[in-house]
C-alpha cells in the first residue's frame, strides 16, 4: 500500500474529508439547509457539526439571527403594518440595545439585550393593541390580560439584565445556566 492519499471513497479517505475546510463548510452550509427546511435530524446533526468545528458558526445566518429575526416580527406587529411606525419601533429598538451592550459585550450580554429589546417590543404592541378597544368586553378583557403578561415579561428581562451586568460590574463571572430548569434567574 502506497501512503500518501487514501484511496477514494475507502473509510480512511472519508475521515480525511473532516480535515478539508471546504468540504466541512460545504456540509455545514448543506445540513443548515435542511435544518432549516425543517428535515428530521438535521437540527441535531448540525449542532455536532458546529461543536466540533464552532469557527463555522458565523456562517449559520440562522444560529446567529435569532433575535433579530424575532425583534423583526414583533417590528412589524408593533407598527400595524404603519412603515413609519414600523420604522420608529426599529430606531427605539435600536436605541435601546445601544445603551444597554456594554463595548465588550459577550453572548450572554447579546442575548439578555436582545429578551429585553423583544419584550420591549411584544410590550408595545400588545399596549397598542389594548388601547384600540373594542365593543366586545371579553375581546377587551383579553387583550388587557395580554398587556399585562407582556408588562411582567419585559420587567423580569431587565431584571434579569440588571442582575447579570451587576454581577459583571463587580468582577463576578456569571454562569451560562439561563435555560437550566433549576435556575431561578427571572424570579
Amino acid at each position: 500500500m502506497v501512503k500518501g492519499k487514501p484511496k477514494v471513497g475507502s473509510r480512511a479517505w472519508d475521515k480525511s474529508l473532516r480535515n478539508n475546510p471546504n468540504f466541512v463548510r460545504e456540509t455545514i452550509a448543506s445540513v443548515t439547509l435542511r435544518a432549516e427546511e425543517g428535515e428530521p435530524g438535521a437540527a441535531e446533526l448540525l449542532a455536532q457539526w458546529l461543536a466540533e468545528y464552532p469557527e463555522y458558526r458565523g456562517q449559520i445566518r440562522a444560529v446567529d439571527e435569532l433575535n433579530v429575526k424575532a425583534e423583526d416580527g414583533w417590528v412589524k406587529a408593533a407598527g400595524g403594518g404603519n412603515k413609519l411606525a414600523e420604522q420608529a419601533a426599529r430606531d427605539e429598538a435600536t436605541a435601546l440595545r445601544a445603551e444597554l451592550l456594554p463595548a465588550d459585550a459577550t453572548i450572554l450580554d447579546r442575548v439578555l439585550v436582545g429578551a429585553v429589546v423583544v419584550a420591549h417590543l411584544s410590550y408595545a404592541h400588545a399596549a397598542m393593541m389594548a388601547s384600540g378597544g373594542s365593543a366586545m368586553p371579553a375581546v377587551q378583557a383579553a387583550r388587557d390580560r395580554r398587556m399585562s403578561v407582556t408588562q411582567q415579561r419585559f420587567f423580569t428581562a431587565v431584571k434579569d439584565w440588571q442582575l447579570i451586568a451587576g454581577k459583571k460590574a463587580r468582577g463576578m463571572r456569571s454562569p451560562l445556566k439561563l435555560l437550566d430548569a433549576k435556575s431561578k434567574l427571572g424570579s
